[in-house]
């Protein structure tokens, strides 16, 4: 399973095991030492588009980045297609601030990249924030099988990309 070398990794950190849950103890685990990021609320059904792993956002999709004491701004760089239309896309923080925008066209998925983010050290909640969504009118279109809620963008890779300092 993909799981399996993840559980061995953090095995000295276990706490609970059974048939299926695994409980771990935070406390017990180093910090990050690079920018880490997570998939948070919004973020539905895993699917192969073109080959490609995506997965479907919500008009509102949450982001967790948790950012080492020793780190440098990052850039936040992730696929997106605008799931039927044209999407607007922000990226903004826990307060609303603005961080980055995007005009996200549908079709084919490409890259979106922010501005450089300085975060400050430790867990930062960030969310991309669509102007619309649409419900899927053809099963090849939900987010999963069976799944005709509507949803506004598809998206690929996601990652933090380390900016360098002039």
């Amino acid at each position: 399973l993909y799981i399996d070398p993840v559980q061995a990794r953090l095995r000295h950190a276990m706490v609970f095991e059974d048939d299926a849950p695994v409980v771990f103890d935070r406390d017990r685990l180093a910090p990050p030492a690079r920018p880490v990021l997570l998939c948070g609320r919004g973020w539905r059904g895993r699917r192969l588009d073109q080959g490609r792993p995506s997965a479907a956002l919500e008009r509102e999709a949450r982001l967790v980045v948790h950012q080492p004491p020793s780190g440098d701004a990052v850039s936040l760089t992730i696929e997106l297609c605008g799931f039927r239309r044209r999407r607007v896309v922000r990226l903004v923080d826990r307060r609303g601030t603005e961080l980055a925008r995007w005009e996200v066209r549908p079709g084919e998925s490409r890259p979106y990249t922010s501005p450089p983010l300085l975060l400050t050290p430790g867990s930062h909640e960030l969310s991309l924030v669509s102007d619309g969504e649409s419900r899927p009118r053809r099963p090849e279109e939900q987010a999963v099988p069976g799944d005709s809620r509507p949803y506004s963008l598809r998206a690929g890779g996601v990652r933090l990309v380390p900016v360098a300092r002039a």
